[in-house]
């Protein structure tokens, strides 16, 4: 695809292999362990076969799982949210500050699952309504 845009794409394969060079050696610094390859491919993370051309399947969790790990912190935290009061009125909780950015917090945090939900039911509707 690269090859494509402007004759011989020398410049945009050269642009591109620079930028997931870059994005390697920023995974590398980030990465746990410090090891700088766990969770990143050789490629730099995107599963690509050679850098430029040829798209493979990546490695690692799938959708599901990211899914449900994301579902769950989602509810780790409004369960959290939900016994704040409680421990302010307690006392265990002095700062009403930061009872209010976690509320709110909580709260984008489900809005935001919500409507990722609402979007997935609306695809999963879109293709059913396709024709074969």
């Amino acid at each position: 695809m690269v090859n494509g845009i402007g004759g011989g794409g020398g410049m945009a394969r050269e642009a591109i292999a620079a930028a997931l060079r870059a994005q390697q050696q920023t995974a590398a610094g980030i990465a746990p362990g410090g090891n700088g390859q766990q969770g990143i491919n050789a490629t730099g993370g995107l599963g690509l076969t050679d850098g430029v051309s040829g798209v493979k399947g990546t490695e690692g969790p799938n959708f599901a799982e990211k899914l449900s790990k994301g579902l769950a912190e989602v509810n780790q935290q409004v369960n959290a949210s939900d016994k704040l009061p409680e421990q302010m009125l307690n006392g265990d909780v002095n700062n009403f500050h930061d009872v209010a950015i976690q509320l709110k917090q909580s709260d984008l945090s489900f809005r935001f699952a919500l409507q990722v939900r609402n979007k997935l039911i609306d695809s999963y509707r879109e293709v059913m309504r396709m024709s074969v």
